[in-house]
């Protein structure tokens, strides 16, 4: 055992140190209290004769060792009233001293023993509680997991509606505002569903990087940014035009964007103040190489010891604060291959700079109108298999005003029937993958079986990669999108799959 051993009187020192040593203990010893303990397993001490001095040298002792480290004195008092005040300052055993040392070392020898029992008690509790967090965080990804699912179908169904409405409202329509406000608020809504299902680890790992506005993506933020600031604190923009386009994920972007924004209302708290919030461009030899985005608020500021912690994980200044915070800022920077800077001064607010490399890949970010100069319309027998009502009446309507002939299924087995009744006539299936009773998986299979040579849809509200992985054997003429999507792209990608000829292997639309 790893002993620390104070003791003012040398002689005393050598010879405990000597009959320790023999018994296979490891002792450092020290001759005044300022010498640091360097980790280890028990402190003895040698207590001076005034009974006040020797509380304020346990109850420092104490404070140094923490209290998982025995410490035991010895000192020359025998009565009860007078040790009490030793122990109340944090002594674990009390030792009349002198004494021969074979008693220190049978004390020793005990508490080492409690040491070793309490070490494995706290080790047994702390597994107990990991696995306690773990059954809990996984119990709500399960339900993450489960409520996404659902939400995605409600959202399919409100995407699907208001885009069908706004394809018979004229573009002077009144109401054609509304329903793009619909449609882009709902948006935002399946992106946080799909945030639930990565949490849940059923969705994809946010890999799906597209040409990106910057500019679009913070004014797309306004409106919610503003209702999440306290009214005190205002937001002035700078948009720089043209902002070239930015390669990333349109979902964490906005999630940095958002973290940025009320660390900056926090930081100002109720007293106010103001955040700027600017784009621009870095250029090298008149071409642009990197767009900025700089958040700057007239807050409280941080000091030297703050802003050296600032982006480590879990690390905060707020007292309800918890989470990954800036370290989940920083990493999503990184992984756009960027950058972010920071400057910051007590009383002097905080500017956060992030930087990242223009997108070469494009020259205009992918998008709905892009979609818009595609002929969505085509020809032919649809089977539509969809358990939501709401979803599936939605597609249904879509697919007929595409110029689809729809036969609706509202199971899976249902499915399965309309294609062994109608045989030939049906060219594609489009089929929900989560569904009651015999699930999409099940169904695409038993479709398979009667007719190897029928085209299917998978429309489904689970991560693409993970569905079409499963259905890899069943080999061609099978796509895969996303829900929700708009019903435009449903139209779109089965047009894609009809014209695709049979020695096609499997696509994603």
């Amino acid at each position: 055992m790893r002993i620390f051993w104070y003791s003012s009187d040398e002689h005393t020192k050598q010879a405990l140190d000597a009959k320790l040593s023999r018994q296979g203990h490891l002792v450092r010893c020290a001759a005044t209290p300022e010498i640091p303990l360097e980790g280890e397993e028990l402190v003895l001490l040698q207590l001076p004769p005034d009974i006040d001095e020797s509380v304020v040298l346990v109850r420092e002792f104490r404070r140094r060792a923490g209290d998982r480290t025995p410490l035991l004195v010895l000192g020359a008092w025998q009565r009860a009233a007078e040790v009490a005040p030793l122990l109340a300052a944090g002594a674990d055993d009390y030792i009349v001293f002198p004494c021969e040392p074979e008693a220190i070392a049978l004390r020793l020898a005990v508490a080492d023993h409690q040491a070793r029992k309490h070490s494995a008690a706290s080790e047994q509790k702390r597994l107990e509680e990991l696995v306690a967090r773990t059954s809990k965080t996984e119990s709500l990804a399960t339900l993450a997991g489960s409520l996404a699912h659902d939400f995605n179908n409600l959202l399919a169904a409100i995407l699907g509606n208001a885009e069908l409405a706004m394809m018979d409202a004229l573009p002077q329509s009144p109401v054609r505002y509304c329903l793009e406000q619909i449609d882009k608020t709902s948006r935002r809504a399946a992106e946080l569903a799909h945030q639930m299902l990565t949490y849940a680890g059923r969705g994809s790992n946010g890999s799906e990087f597209s040409a990106v506005n910057l500019n679009e993506l913070v004014q797309e933020m306004a409106e919610l940014l503003r209702i999440s600031i306290p009214k005190s604190c205002a937001i002035q923009y700078y948009f720089s035009r043209p902002l070239p386009l930015i390669c990333g994920e349109p979902s964490q972007l906005r999630q940095v964007v958002m973290n940025l924004l009320i660390n900056a209302g926090e930081a100002m708290g109720e007293r106010g103040g103001s955040t700027l919030v600017r784009t621009g461009t870095i250029e090298e030899d008149g071409l642009a190489t990197a767009v900025t985005l700089q958040v700057r608020d007239t807050g409280c500021g941080m000091s030297a010891e703050v802003r050296a912690r600032i982006f480590d994980p879990f690390f905060t200044t707020k007292k309800s604060g918890r989470g990954l915070g800036l370290a989940a800022v920083q990493g999503i920077v990184r992984a756009h291959q960027g950058k972010i800077e920071l400057e910051s001064q007590p009383g002097q607010g905080s500017t956060f700079r992030i930087v990242f490399p223009v997108y070469r890949g494009a020259e205009h970010a992918p998008g709905r109108t892009h979609e818009l100069e595609v002929d969505w319309h085509g020809t032919g027998n649809v089977l539509l298999v969809d358990d939501d009502d709401a979803v599936r009446e939605a597609a249904q309507r879509l697919l007929k005003k595409a110029g689809y002939t729809v036969v609706e299924a509202r199971s899976g087995s249902a499915g399965v029937e309309a294609v062994r009744k109608f045989g030939g006539v049906i060219q594609a299936v489009v089929l929900d993958i989560n569904m009651p009773g015999m699930d999409g998986y099940a169904v695409c299979q038993a479709i398979r079986a009667l007719r190897p040579d029928i085209r299917v849809l998978i429309w489904s509200g689970l991560d693409a990669e993970q569905v079409r992985a499963r259905l890899k054997e069943l080999g061609d003429c099978l796509q895969v999108i996303e829900k929700p999507s708009h019903m435009r792209d449903i139209a779109v990608a089965l047009k894609r799959l009809l014209a695709l000829p049979q020695s096609e292997r499997e696509s994603v639309a």
